[in-house]
C-alpha cells in the first residue's frame, strides 16, 4: 500500500487522521508524515494500517 492509498482509504471510510491513529496505535503526527510522504511506510506501520482497514497484506493467507 502506498501513501496515497492510505489517505484515499482513510477518507473513503470517513475517518480523520486521529481516527486512524487510534485504530492503529500510531501517533497522529506520524500518520500525517506517512500520508505526506515524509516517512516511509515501514513494516510495523503497514501491518497495523492493513488491519485497521480490514485488509490482508499481500502474500498473507
Amino acid at each position: 500500500m502506498n501513501v496515497k492509498q492510505i489517505k484515499i482509504l482513510r477518507i473513503q471510510k470517513g475517518w480523520k487522521q486521529i481516527d486512524l491513529a487510534k485504530k492503529t496505535q500510531i501517533d497522529q503526527a506520524q500518520i500525517s508524515r506517512l500520508e505526506n510522504g515524509h516517512v516511509k511506510n515501514s513494516e510495523r506501520y503497514s501491518d497495523r494500517i492493513f488491519k485497521a482497514f480490514g485488509l490482508q497484506e499481500p502474500g498473507e493467507k
